[in-house]
């Protein structure tokens, strides 16, 4: 295992995995799944988990590791709290639908439709 192994490289391993989850904010608000003002909620705790890893990173010790295990355990329940918080609820416009839906999917909507039921 890596943390038997190379210490070290375990601290940096967190760190760097640490920096693209600052951009999750950012990104959810850019597709629509949420406001922009959970872009600025969530970098604060991006930012705090940020600096758990990066004191691990400066002091590669057992109380680090575990602040920064807890910290990471802990900012996905903040984090999905925060996207239902400000979730945007835009519904897709019928026109939409019909034209992303393939052409299988309609000519087997065509021949459901078309079927009657028996006459006992």
């Amino acid at each position: 295992m890596l943390s038997v192994t190379k210490e070290s490289a375990v601290a940096k391993t967190a760190l760097l995995w640490t920096l693209p989850l600052l951009g999750i904010g950012a990104a959810s608000a850019a597709t629509g799944m949420t406001s922009w003002w959970f872009a600025l909620d969530s970098l604060p705790v991006g930012c705090y988990l940020l600096w758990l890893a990066n004191n691990f990173y400066k002091t590669t010790d057992m109380p680090n590791a575990k602040k920064c295990f807890l910290g990471s355990i802990r900012y996905l329940p903040v984090l999905m709290l925060l996207m239902m918080i400000h979730k945007t609820n835009k519904p897709q416009p019928a026109a939409e639908i019909d034209s992303s839906s393939s052409s299988t999917t309609s000519s087997t909507t065509t021949l459901v439709s078309d079927i009657q039921p028996e006459k006992r």
